[in-house]
């Protein structure tokens, strides 16, 4: 759905599309490269605030564009923008990968920080590394299950409207919704502790 309304509303020709994707791929190789040492650079929490911000960013920028060039243009919060970095603990594990697994259909999203915090979250629980990974696919599952439909409804009821990217809307909502459970989670449990007590 989401090349639907590159193409359909922003305008992007076939061409146009696949420079985009090109780009979203060099996107993504630069910011694995720039994760180590921006994350070394900043706690856990303001790592996760500065990514989900660059997230809004990305979106909002794709809800908005009416032109090829405006829509190219959301890759550069991409970079970091894509990347997840959470901590949940035990109380905040299951609520936060759903909404991230839901929020990953919808829109562009490297979980792979993410799942491997919630393996060794798993695995300190006594949790197999295939129930582990069943149980990942099966949240990712839900997810799939409604995503597409939700954003489908979404595209064909506002497509004719002044606000088409109305489901980046959404996306955005279940970004700070992510943002808001990994704020509640405290220091602790986003491995900033100790940081801050030898500050």
């Amino acid at each position: 759905m989401d090349r639907i309304y590159r193409i359909d509303i922003a305008g992007l020709s076939f061409a146009q599309d696949g420079v985009f994707n090109s780009l979203r791929g060099a996107s993504s190789v630069i910011g694995g490269r720039l994760v180590g040492p921006v994350l070394g650079s900043l706690s856990s929490r303001r790592y996760t605030l500065l990514c989900n911000a660059l997230g809004v960013a990305h979106l909002g920028i794709q809800a908005f564009s009416r032109s090829p060039l405006s829509y190219m243009s959301s890759m550069a919060p991409y970079v970091l923008g894509s990347e997840r970095y959470v901590r949940p603990n035990h109380r905040t594990l299951v609520s936060t990968y759903l909404i991230l697994a839901f929020s990953a259909c919808l829109a562009w999203q490297r979980s792979a920080v993410v799942d491997a915090q919630i393996v060794k979250l798993a695995l300190e629980r006594g949790l197999k590394e295939g129930e582990i990974a069943a149980a990942q696919a099966n949240c990712k599952a839900v997810g799939m299950i409604f995503a597409p439909w939700v954003y489908s409804a979404m595209y064909t009821a506002f497509r004719e409207t002044r606000h088409p990217g109305a489901p980046y809307f959404l996306c955005i909502a279940l970004l700070g919704l992510g943002q808001l459970l990994t704020a509640c989670a405290g220091a602790a449990a986003m491995g900033d502790a100790k940081a801050e007590r030898s500050q």
